[in-house]
């Protein structure tokens, strides 16, 4: 059994990213707490600009309200809080840490998720040393300035077929275009500015759900 296989099957379908600076004025355990009665999923705590310390409380306010809805606590980059916060999970870039010593730091019972922009960076990764990937940019996104061009739907499907484990399209994705995400294969989407940023953040995850149905 696989780390992911602890949740319900559908645990990546909808992966919020969030942060307090993505929801401010709203506390972040407040919007949390209506993007999970919405249906989100699935929740990566990201904030590079913060220390330790505060990611810490912050991860550790959350984990209890995720823990009340089975939905996993992934943390962002920093490996050496994982098991601080008690998180399900760590989600890595291509350029934070190695996924092969994250899973020797972590051990199995640890979801572990790596972001890739093509196939080839998965060629010296194994089911064994991540559980899924984020494919990223699907489509044109300001929030992460380094990702290159958009993949676009067709291409996002070529690139699918070839990868042997779970994906999660990431980059520009509305509830307008999740269904069209879910039909190039990919398991779920990766949100952060379409529900951190909407008036009712409850009802923006809900039209996620409506439109993937």
């Amino acid at each position: 059994m696989t780390a992911l296989q602890h949740y319900n099957p559908d645990v990546l379908q909808l992966y919020l990213l969030i942060s307090a600076a993505d929801v401010a004025p709203k506390s972040l355990e407040e919007s949390v707490l209506a993007a999970l009665k919405g249906g989100v999923t699935c929740i990566q705590l990201r904030d590079k600009q913060i220390s330790d310390e505060d990611f810490l409380a912050q991860a550790r306010l959350l984990k209890p309200i995720l823990s009340a809805y089975n939905v996993p606590l992934i943390i962002n980059d920093r490996l050496h809080l994982v098991e601080q916060a008690n998180a399900d999970g760590l989600h890595l870039g291509q350029s934070d840490s190695d996924p092969t010593h994250a899973r020797q730091m972590l051990g199995d019972d640890k979801i572990i998720g790596l972001s890739i922009t093509e196939k080839e960076q998965l060629e010296h990764m194994s089911k064994e040393d991540i559980d899924y990937v984020g494919l990223y940019p699907i489509f044109a996104t300001a929030t992460k300035l380094d990702a290159g061009p958009a993949l676009g739907l067709k291409r996002t499907t070529e690139l699918v077929q070839y990868i042997d484990m779970p994906v999660v399209g990431i980059g520009g994705i509305t509830a307008t275009y999740a269904k069209e995400v879910l039909d190039t294969g990919c398991v779920g989407v990766s949100v952060i500015s379409a529900i951190c940023k909407a008036e009712d953040i409850e009802i923006a995850a809900c039209e996620f759900i409506e439109a993937m149905k």
